[in-house]
């Protein structure tokens, strides 16, 4: 017992040390289609685009054109259309910022985000909005001309300008905004068809998580909420009855966080950065963030092993105890406490460089993978820029404070 408890003790002073702090908010990458580049840091060479890979201040997402991309912060889906890029700005409680660097990007503030400010930057201004609907942004790259459109709730443009649901704000160089509807093209089409075809525009608010939990929307179309006497409201995937978290994807390194897991699953990046993991009945359910603590994490695990040798890893509970920010926590209490050898019932190589090896313990059925040695963390990201001013009316930006509601029908309604 000593020999365990010595060996986990290195362990965790090594993880600590590796501990990065993690932002309070964070997006991620929800979908790709086509040629779409993403970029950690703005000299960062390109690296994979893959779904559900976290976002953070400085990165950047480029899309060629005919391919797009969509990017979730907290109740906020952003669609980038082709030919376009956007880069991530300040992320913090309720407030999210983006810059526009080219082409066009519709944003979409999903039920329950009523409240939380979005901003999109451009060279003639800022677009904010701060209640459910959709806004549209285009830069013209031939005139440097930048077109604002609230296509269903209100908005503010230029800390000045209101934009009431169906306006459109065009602004040339040196021009002040000029007014006129909204109208309709090819990309908000495309959306709108996306939208009408994924059910994004039947959601309802979330009840039972916080709708700054980015990809909280993923979990209302793959689980079911039940109520337990313990934990209080938790969430189970539709998954097989011997499914566990954690088996299906991948660690990668990336800052700020290092060490931090990419889940396969459509509604896996949730699950994977709030909340922590319990049993319930004998499967898996999700006990989010209001019920466990706040922040965010690449992942809350016990890990076995060591960064220099290969090692595996369980998800913990909200009782155990974790490392604040760290990309690798140890848990120490449940190895103590239940020493005994896994039994290994099967194996099976998901790819070319990760197997996967589920094993069964005395009262508890985790998860744990086998992984290669891990790699070195790759530059740190550059410091994130101020936090941008929220507008004075959080409830509505509508002309002397009264909420903007209705407007024009964005199609597939």
């Amino acid at each position: 017992m000593a020999r365990v408890f010595a060996f986990l003790l290195v362990l965790f002073l090594s993880s600590a040390a590796l501990a990065d702090p993690s932002p309070a908010q964070i997006g991620r990458l929800a979908a790709v289609s086509g040629a779409v580049s993403y970029y950690p840091s703005g000299g960062a060479p390109a690296a994979e685009p893959a779904v559900n890979t976290p976002l953070t201040a400085g990165n950047r997402i480029a899309t060629a054109a005919r391919a797009h991309a969509t990017v979730d912060i907290a109740a906020g889906r952003f669609y980038l259309d082709g030919d376009s890029a956007m880069t991530i700005g300040a992320l913090g409680p309720g407030i999210a910022s983006i810059t526009l660097d080219r082409g066009a990007v519709i944003l979409h503030i999903l039920p329950g985000g009523a409240g939380q400010v979005f901003v999109i930057q451009t060279p003639r201004g800022a677009l904010r909005a701060d209640q459910p609907g959709y806004f549209e942004v285009e830069r013209m790259a031939e005139t440097g001309t930048v077109s604002i459109s609230a296509l269903e709730g209100g908005a503010q443009f230029a800390d000045t300008t209101v934009l009431p649901p169906g306006a459109r704000a065009t602004v040339a160089p040196d021009q002040t905004p000029v007014l006129a509807a909204a109208i309709e093209d090819d990309f908000l089409r495309r959306v709108a068809a996306e939208v009408e075809e994924s059910g994004e525009n039947k959601l309802e608010a979330p009840k039972y998580v916080s709708a700054q939990t980015t990809g909280f929307h993923e979990l209302l179309r793959h689980g079911l909420w039940a109520l337990t006497e313990q934990h209080g409201w938790v969430w189970e995937p539709q998954v097989l009855s011997d499914w566990a978290p954690f088996q299906d994807g991948r660690w990668v390194e990336l800052s700020p966080w290092g060490r931090t897991w990419i889940d396969n699953a459509p509604w896996g990046f949730a699950t994977a950065h709030y909340g922590r993991w319990v049993e319930v009945n004998e499967r898996w359910a999700w006990v989010p963030d209001n019920a466990v603590r706040p922040g965010t994490a690449p992942a809350v695990v016990g890990v076995f092993g060591s960064k220099d040798q290969n090692g595996g890893w369980v998800p913990l509970g909200p009782e155990e105890p974790s490392v604040s920010g760290a990309p690798v926590i140890v848990n120490t209490v449940r190895v103590i406490d239940k020493p005994d050898p896994p039994k290994i019932i099967n194996n099976t190589t998901v790819n070319t460089t990760t197997n996967v090896t589920t094993v069964v313990k005395p009262a508890r059925q985790p998860s744990l993978v086998v992984i290669p040695s891990f790699v070195p963390s790759p530059p740190p990201a550059p410091p994130p820029s101020p936090v941008p001013s929220a507008p004075s009316n959080l409830t509505g930006l509508g002309a002397g404070g009264a909420p903007m509601q209705g407007g024009v029908a964005f199609p597939g309604q």
